[in-house]
């Protein structure tokens, strides 16, 4: 029945039993299935005995005896189309609905194909509606022929395609006299699409085009448009305003969730009311007269300028007429005497009508024409009937005032209302004719993404012009990301017939081939786009390189991420049509606002505001209603000062069942709810973007949420709560995350939106372990206690460490439900501990067996762990706990399990518990670099560091004050020594043989620094000298390095020493220093020799200065009684 063109499968059919494959498809039960729409080769109806209408009586009334069966089930609602024209047989053809024990005839048919060239006897269904999920058989029987055939099977989904068709006034003037009666504005709705459209209405505003103030609006009543439908209203009338310009726009207030037509959703144009002599229209219209063909017959209409203008084409709507008639325009000056007709100035190429009644067609000129405003011109068209007649008469749906002139063959003009009978019949012209001017030009600019091509030598270009041919290219400049814009001056209101081309279009660039459903015919016999301009500037939505909508976002270059959104190559405006994962709650919502007024990275950022004008954003990021699995789910966030956001988990959608609902308020405060129920509060910062971070293992029924790496909450997952917080049935589907504002207070922005499919369980391996950090770096003896964690579902595998547990119990098999912890070491002394007491603070409900747990620690990485402690029966819970000093930026690891011997269960409930249990103080050092940088020197790009033991041997950067200067504040425990030196980057350390006399001789690092029991917080000094910078005198130094001379150094035994000057006996200032630039003794004025009392200074390193107008010197000290 099928040609199989796969081999392997041909080959795994040979292998079946024979009478197996020749069943196939002969009968309804074993009708052979169709999986798509596409070509098929049936082998024809000749064995089987198969047939279901054997005794038919439609269509053909031919008995029959066997049939080649099918079944194809639709995967939506739609049009199903059948054809074997050219199929190579004679075939009838049936389709029904059911079940092979009761079909029902849904369609059926022969001999559809009377014109074919080969059998004109083929069969065909076109356009037989079905329902998505409805499988239907087809028969194919032998009344004719059982020869095998072809046959096509396609199926168009329903759809929705609106538009606006007709142009509402096509005049650029209508008379003043003509307001007493009214003027009708009327509208034609087309619905393009394969489905009805319900509750459509069209509103038309009318504005004064100088003010840009609303005048009048009009809607037409909601109404209903079958597929294929089109309906004309007629709107108003307008009425009661004054001469002037005006501004009429048109909208189709109806979108449907499938309707593509947005382009087509309004229309718009300018006109005026002027005073200038017109016939009038009451309205009443008794029909036409016929003139015979064939001929030419000139049609044409007066209109004055109301605006220093350029006329450069003139619109006709063609009510009659037959294809391959030509067409040529012209512009007659005015004859104010005779008030007719008087001299040619313009006239047009001939122009080959391709199609009766060609609804809007436009003319150019060659040549522009200048107009002044009060000027009249008249304005009209030459038609050269190529025989048929050609009726004078009215359009319902165009209003035309009688002001237009008639002549035959030759230009002999004549008024219509010449024609005019006496009894009041009023003809009009068969066209509607419309100057186009170039009014303002409108600024207009365009966008490709083309990040799909490979980019021409010469660039990316935009081809404009009319249905003439080209009129001209410009180059478009790069953006970044693969998109390239440029604008350019437009006439208003006028058709513009554009296309891109990767390299110049003139010299052989490579226009693009634009889709069917996005395209007009344009020049040179191209599919072109088609943009109606406006009376103001415009930014047109950036498209994909030959596409219709946006290129779709990047897939992620890991296939594990199922979402990579980063926001940077959307167009401006809604996102919910230009990505499948971004959606809205309901079709009377909107959905996130593409910006580019902030971003997190790249320049633009999804908006969400309750204040927007006319939207009301309810946006939902579809997950695709995972069911099972790992997921992290990341995206930044933006609240503005005062502003408040709020972001939630949807179980499902129908019926609702939420999850967490997490709000951020005005007042810088955080809250996490499960309907009703507060679970926690945090702290955020508004006018800054967050990092947040939602981990959901539906394996295990558990979820945590963290902001900028802390956790916030974590906690069952299944929780959840219909719409008004009540409980339900827990439940583990991950539907979607809904991002709503409230109120006009709640705006936030999105950014760099993540959603990946873990490979491995949260926790269960060291490179997933959960973070504990948020419980270190906490004030001394204060125990900070964990959200819940458990174990339960958890297994042990290759991933855990082999050693580090040796202080368990059960050595044989130590490991069995293990999770894993991980936290970063600051220097300090902690006691950390497991809590698996029901009693105690957790809240826990189910509890490991007698509390009875226990953990490893390890440092390293999660390749290559190294183990530091090991806890088992610590308490009387039988739980761990420990006593670790950590290093500086030492990664730790903590692994966690029950223990299954005396009959105990290794898995249940725990919190953490970490206790500081080392006082610190607090230490702040200060560098000033100013001196450095005044000599040359330059400040590295990785900064200023601080290293030594004083931050546990690594380089720390320091905080850049602004000012030249640089700082850190380090925790240090109490009553110990540190030595440590300033960096200018990891690589140019102050230099030792500087630094040699501000410390003990045996340290590493150049400086000491001495904690007691009290925060302490030094002077600043300068980078590679042991004082202030302002200290260094800017003078030449004349002291020599052995000029001045202290006498006893060390002192021992003595309270005092002498400083004695060598050579040199001007007063000056002495001062004595310690090693952390501390001024311990200043002496103003002294005259050298001069003896220093010392017996206050405890032993240690000193320095001792002197200085005077010619410079300074310092000499080290040492005390050690």
């Amino acid at each position: 029945m099928i040609v199989f063109k796969n081999v392997s499968s041909l080959f795994l059919l040979l292998v079946l039993p024979l009478s197996g494959l020749w069943s196939q498809g002969e009968t309804c039960n074993t009708a052979s299935v169709i999986a798509a729409p596409g070509t098929f080769t049936a082998d024809g109806p000749s064995s089987g005995n198969g047939c279901y209408n054997c005794s038919p009586g439609t269509p053909g009334g031919i008995p029959a005896i066997n049939a080649d069966w099918y079944s194809y089930t639709p995967s939506s609602d739609g049009l199903l189309s059948i054809t074997s024209c050219n199929g190579g047989a004679d075939t009838r053809l049936w389709v029904y609905s059911g079940d092979c024990n009761n079909l029902t005839l849904l369609a059926s048919n022969d001999d559809f194909c009377d014109f074919a060239p080969q059998e004109p006897y083929a069969a065909a269904i076109n356009n037989l509606a079905v329902t998505g999920g409805v499988t239907l058989f087809l028969e194919w029987d032998d009344a004719w022929d059982t020869q095998g055939f072809t046959f096509e099977l396609s199926l168009e989904p329903l759809s929705e395609n609106l538009r606006l068709d007709g142009w509402p006034i096509p005049f650029t003037a209508l008379p003043a006299q003509q307001l007493e009666n009214g003027i009708p504005i009327p509208v034609n709705v087309i619905n393009q699409g394969t489905m009805v459209a319900v509750d459509v209405q069209v509103a038309t505003e009318i504005w004064d085009a100088d003010t840009n103030m609303p005048i009048d609006t009009f809607f037409t009543d909601s109404f209903s448009l079958n597929a294929g439908e089109n309906k004309g209203f007629l709107m108003g009338p307008l009425t009661g305003i004054g001469n002037g310009r005006y501004f009429l726009l048109q909208k189709l207030l109806y979108q449907g969730p499938d309707d593509m037509s947005t382009d087509n959703s309004y229309q718009s144009e300018v006109f005026a009311i002027t005073s200038n002599e017109f016939a009038t229209d009451d309205g009443n219209f008794d029909g036409g007269i016929g003139v015979a063909g064939p001929g030419v017959f000139y049609l044409g209409q007066f209109f004055e300028m109301y605006a220093t203008d350029t006329i450069r084409s003139v619109r006709f709507n063609i009510t009659g007429g037959n294809t391959g008639d030509t067409l040529v325009a012209f512009i007659y000056s005015y004859n104010g005497f005779t008030g007719s007709p008087q001299d040619l100035i313009l006239e047009s190429r001939p122009q080959i009508l391709n199609a009766s009644g060609a609804d809007w067609l436009e003319i150019p000129f060659n040549t522009p024409l200048a107009v002044e405003a009060g000027e009249k011109y008249f304005f009209g068209l030459a038609h050269h009937a190529t025989g048929a007649a050609l009726n004078l008469g009215v359009t319902p749906n165009i209003f035309k005032p009688n002001n237009g002139w008639f002549a035959l063959d030759n230009p002999d003009w004549v008024p219509i209302e010449a024609l005019n009978s006496s009894g009041g019949t009023e003809y009009n012209l068969a066209f509607a004719i419309r100057p186009v001017t170039d009014l303002n030009q409108v600024m207009v600019e365009f966008s490709v993404d083309m990040r799909e091509q490979n980019i021409a030598p010469d660039g990316v270009w935009l081809e404009v012009g009319d249905l003439i041919g080209p009129i001209g290219a410009i180059p478009l400049d790069a953006q970044g990301n693969g998109i390239y814009s440029g604008a350019l001056p437009l006439i208003p209101f006028t058709d513009v017939y554009y296309v891109f081309s990767n390299g110049f279009p003139l010299t052989g660039g490579d226009r693009e081939m634009v889709p069917q459903e996005c395209s007009v015919p344009g020049f040179l016999q191209l599919r072109t786009r088609l943009l109606t301009t406006g009376s103001t500037d415009m930014q047109i939505p950036k498209v994909c390189f030959s596409a219709c909508t946006v290129c779709q976002p990047e897939p992620c270059t890991d296939p594990d991420f199922l979402i990579c959104d980063d926001v940077e190559y959307y167009n401006i405006g809604d996102v919910t049509p230009q990505a499948p994962y971004w959606d809205v709650w309901s079709a009377n919502s909107d959905g996130a606002i593409v910006t580019n007024t902030r971003a997190s990275s790249g320049n633009q950022s999804l908006r969400i505001d309750g204040n927007l004008s006319g939207l009301s954003q309810d946006v939902l990021l579809q997950l695709d209603n995972q069911a099972s699995g790992k997921f992290t789910l990341t995206f930044d966030l933006y609240v503005p000062a005062g502003k408040s956001a709020y972001f939630g988990l949807l179980h499902q959608r129908n019926p609702e069942a939420y999850g967490w609902d997490i709000y951020l308020d005005r007042q810088d405060k955080g809250y996490i709810y499960q309907g009703s129920e507060e679970l926690a509060s945090f702290d955020f910062q508004e006018d800054t973007w967050m990092n947040f971070n939602w981990e959901i293992d539906l394996e295990n029924d558990f979820n945590a949420l963290k902001l900028d790496g802390n956790v916030l909450w974590s906690g069952q997952f299944s929780l959840a709560t219909d719409i008004n917080g009540d409980v339900l049935p827990n439940n583990l589907a991950l539907a979607s995350i809904n991002f709503y504002p409230f109120d006009n207070l709640y705006e936030f922005y999105l950014d760099e939106i993540y959603f990946h499919k873990e490979t491995v369980q949260l926790g269960d391996h060291c490179f997933g372990a959960l973070s504990l950090d948020d419980l270190f770096g906490q004030p001394f003896g204060i125990p900070q206690i964990s959200a819940g964690y458990s174990n339960i579902d958890f297994t042990t595998d290759s991933g855990d460490a082999l050693n580090g547990n040796d202080c368990f119990t059960e050595q044989s098999n130590p490991w069995q439900q293990t999770i894993w912890f991980s936290f970063m070491g600051d220097g300090s002394t902690y006691e950390i501990s497991a809590l698996t007491d029901p009693n105690g603070p957790c809240g826990i409900q189910q509890s490991f067996t007698g509390g009875d747990a226990q953990f490893a620690i390890y440092q390293g990485d999660c390749n290559n762990l190294m183990p530091v402690a090991c806890s088992e029966n610590e308490n009387i819970a039988l739980a761990p706990s420990t006593i670790l000093e950590t290093e500086i930026g030492t990664q730790y690891y903590l692994i966690l399990d029950g223990t299954d011997i005396y009959s105990s269960l290794p898995e249940g409930e725990f919190c953490m518990q970490v206790t500081n249990i080392e006082p610190t103080v607090e230490a702040t050092i200060y560098v000033d670099m100013g001196h450095f940088i005044a000599h040359g020197g330059i400040i590295s790009n990785e900064g200023v560091l601080i290293g030594g033991s004083v931050v546990d041997g690594v380089l720390l950067q320091m905080q850049d004050n602004g000012n030249g200067t640089y700082s850190s504040t380090i925790p240090l425990p109490q009553n110990k020594s540190y030595d440590y030196r300033f960096y200018n980057g990891t690589n140019e350390p102050e230099k030792l043989d500087f630094l040699a006399d501000c410390l003990e001789p045996d340290s590493l690092q150049g400086r000491l620094l001495a904690i007691t029991t009290n925060d302490i917080e030094l002077d600043t000094v300068c980078f590679e000298y042991c004082f202030a910078c302002d200290s260094l005198s800017s003078t030449q130094n004349i002291f020599a390095q052995n000029s001045i001379s202290l006498s006893p150094n060390p002192l021992r035994e003595k309270t005092t020493i002498s400083v004695v000057s060598n050579g040199i006996a001007d007063k000056g200032q002495l001062r004595v220093i310690n090693s952390m630039g501390q001024q311990l003794i200043m002496v103003p004025t002294v005259q050298l020799p001069y003896e220093l009392d010392c017996h206050d200074l405890p032993n240690g390193m000193y320095w001792v200065e002197y200085r005077n107008e010619n410079g300074k010197i310092s000499i080290p000290l040492v005390i050690g009684r």
